[in-house]
């Protein structure tokens, strides 16, 4: 069984070998699909978990002191980048992923640099309580009209509930509950329009496929 570490190892290798056959002198998102860095996004989260904290100004947060956060000692280690050289073509990515993060709601990274980053406490976050709860608030309401919604339950029931909605609206057909709905010209109870609705903290490009889908059936913005 493959670790996290072995995981986040070949990650970074496969990001680092995009890049050196491109001959980019730094490692960007380009070089990884959206699936992998979603799954490096999370790991880091993790790894930040373990890192000595104090307890933030925003109530339930905890604050990593920027001289702490080891992200990119830690990637160094699994790489075994011995360098300076090396090891600066990761810094740009490792400023990525503290921004994918607090894209999601597990951080907030004040402007500037040396700045603490702030951290959500677990499962309090955009990606898990809030986007639970509206999913299955979605789903009771498409079961009343008698929609089985089998795509909308497979988010409840994974593990990772914000990779298996972006699975769904990534997809290239719309899923069965989509399908469903508008043949019943209801669109506006889709997973589509629902995301439309929700506070900022979905990846964009997410946002631009259900909005896309809608337009393409005749339901876009108002």
């Amino acid at each position: 069984m493959v670790t996290e570490a072995e995981e986040v190892a070949s990650i970074l290798r496969e990001a680092r070998r995009r890049a050196d056959a491109e001959g980019s002198a730094h490692i960007k998102g380009a070089h990884l699909d959206a699936d992998q860095l979603d799954r490096l996004a999370h790991a880091t989260l993790a790894f930040l978990r373990t890192r000595p904290a104090l307890p933030s100004t925003t109530p339930g947060w905890t604050q990593i002191a920027a001289s702490q956060l080891g992200v990119l000692p830690w990637w160094s280690e699994l790489l075994g980048l011995d360098t300076h050289e090396d090891r600066g073509r990761f810094r740009p990515f490792r400023t990525l992923m503290f921004d994918r993060l607090e894209e999601l709601g597990h951080v907030s990274k004040p402007p500037g640099t040396g700045e603490s980053l702030h951290l959500a406490p677990e499962k309090e976050t955009f990606g898990h309580r809030m986007l639970v709860e509206r999913v299955d608030a979605l789903v009771r309401r498409v079961e009343v009209l008698g929609v089985d919604a089998p795509d909308l339950n497979g988010i409840l029931l994974a593990p990772e509930p914000l990779g298996a909605l972006r699975e769904v609206v990534m997809a290239k057909s719309s899923g069965p509950t989509f399908v469903e709905l508008n043949r019943l010209g209801r669109l506006d109870l889709t997973l589509e329009a629902d995301l439309l609705t929700w506070p900022p903290g979905l990846p964009s490009e997410v946002l631009e496929q259900a909005r896309g889908r809608l337009a393409f059936f005749g339901e876009g913005d108002s």
